[in-house]
């Protein structure tokens, strides 16, 4: 196989840099004459709308796009079946593989563009790893962004990006696309655009459900329809229409009824001003019920566990008081995996490694100095 030309990236490169129009010609130069792709995604809606926006714009190259799937292992996992049926030049969006062996397990070339706290830098000669925070940018900006910014010439989807934005907490560091959404879909967005909280009454926070409610209610069949629809889709409306209103209902009584449960079963920890809480419930709902949850109590954090054949735990603390990110990483070294961002964050623990987790945490609850 011919490679093209290896990409080294210099960390000191700032975010104007990565914003220019070069880093899109490094992506075209990296592709080569690559006439054949596979996607793979972090299933939400950050993801989504990444892997939707980056079929685009590899289409509007005259490439055709083989696969497109969300990850299927849990958290940032990709399993090998899943890898196995990729064909052509993997691209990865929305998770941090730095942080697995995938690169490792799989040995074709690489297109990574992501936007969580990287453990290792991926570049190689067969690896392209795009990530603000690799060039010393530490501004928080969803993935959807990232690919709407630099490939924007191409691909005119403005809407789409936004939803990833949203529901990536992102609004207030990605003005630029915020504005460029109210001059073509003003009725999506409200008064205060650039404000996360306010923006929750938006129709744009409605789309971000839809595929948050696919996953949930769905799984991974729910969140393939939900790409279908939203690839299709040439306007916001189209979606309000769609069959993923009926996964909406489902989703939005389900969270009521966990959250009067929240209220009643929550165990409270004073000195972190920390609320843990064992979810029980069929559908996939931590990650969003776990951010429902702490967007009522900013300043706390707020522990999800659910256990399945892992235990999952989904941290939040909107406040950014505490690192969340930190925090899991610290409670799972040596039994499991966390990381992600400092605001959410997730871990994985292996069953036979739960009491010693549920130990540490609480012992870290009780001591905790903040």
């Amino acid at each position: 196989m011919r490679w093209t030309r290896p990409w080294r990236v210099s960390v000191r490169q700032n975010s104007r840099y990565f914003f220019s129009g070069r880093i899109s010609l490094k992506v075209e130069d990296f592709i080569g004459d690559e006439k054949l792709f596979s996607i793979i995604y972090h299933r939400d809606s950050d993801g989504l709308t990444s892997a939707v926006l980056m079929k685009k714009y590899l289409e509007s190259l005259g490439r055709r796009v083989f696969l497109v799937k969300p990850n299927d292992a849990p958290g940032i996992g990709v399993t090998d079946r899943l890898l196995r049926s990729v064909e052509g030049l993997l691209v990865i969006v929305d998770i941090g593989v730095d942080q697995t062996d995938v690169p490792e397990r799989f040995d074709g070339k690489i297109l990574v563009i992501d936007h969580h706290i990287p453990s290792r830098n991926l570049n190689s000669e067969r690896i392209l790893h795009i990530n603000p925070r690799l060039e010393g940018d530490d501004v928080y900006r969803p993935a959807s962004y990232l690919i709407w910014k630099m490939f924007r010439e191409r691909v005119d989807s403005e809407w789409v990006a936004g939803v990833g934005v949203y529901g990536d907490y992102g609004v207030g560091n990605c003005k630029d696309l915020m504005d460029e959404i109210a001059k073509k879909y003003p009725d999506i967005l409200v008064e205060k655009r650039y404000d996360q909280v306010a923006m929750r009454e938006s129709l744009l926070a409605v789309l971000s459900d839809m595929i948050e409610a696919s996953r949930a209610i769905g799984g991974l069949r729910g969140l393939n329809r939900a790409f279908e629809e939203f690839y299709r889709a040439n306007s916001p409306s189209e979606l309000l229409r769609s069959r993923l209103v009926l996964y909406l209902d489902k989703y939005r009584g389900e969270l009521e009824r966990l959250e009067q449960d929240f209220r009643e079963n929550s165990e409270y920890f004073p000195n972190a001003n920390a609320y843990v809480y064992m979810i029980e419930s069929r559908y996939n709902l931590s990650s969003s019920f776990s951010t429902m949850i702490s967007e009522k109590i900013p300043d706390s954090v707020v522990l999800i566990l659910k256990k399945n054949r892992v235990l999952q735990v989904n941290a939040r603390c909107q406040s950014g008081r505490v690192n969340v990110a930190e925090l899991m990483r610290e409670l799972t070294e040596g039994i499991g995996s966390g990381g992600g961002h400092e605001r959410a964050a997730g871990a994985h623990v292996p069953r036979r490694h739960v009491e010693e987790f549920l130990n540490r945490l609480r012992e870290k609850l009780e001591t905790f100095q903040g």
